[in-house]
């Protein structure tokens, strides 16, 4: 069986590396923060995204390119960040 990939899938595996250390430093600093428990879900992973966007640079894409590194990082790293979310607020007693 065949499949065929489009731009915007091939794009992200080649990125995949680089997006999975971006949303890691971007947990890293947000787990820092002395507000770590006023978070909720949702926003602390509209914070992780803007942490990744923010370093779009070293994606080598274009600034106008912020919204598609967002849907990358929600459609395949949601549950990733989800588990870290839950092993932070467990760490910080929220």
């Amino acid at each position: 069986m065949k499949y065929i990939i489009t731009e915007n899938q091939r794009s992200f595996i080649r990125r995949y590396g680089i997006l999975k250390e971006l949303i890691d430093e971007g947990i890293d600093v947000l787990s820092q923060d002395d507000d770590i428990c006023g978070y909720s879900f949702s926003d602390f992973l509209n914070e992780v995204s803007w942490q990744v966007a923010d370093k779009i640079n070293l994606l080598n894409l274009p600034d106008n390119h912020i919204g598609e590194v967002h849907r990358w990082v929600r459609f395949n790293f949601t549950t990733y960040i989800r588990e870290e979310f839950d092993k932070l607020m467990n760490k910080h007693n929220c």
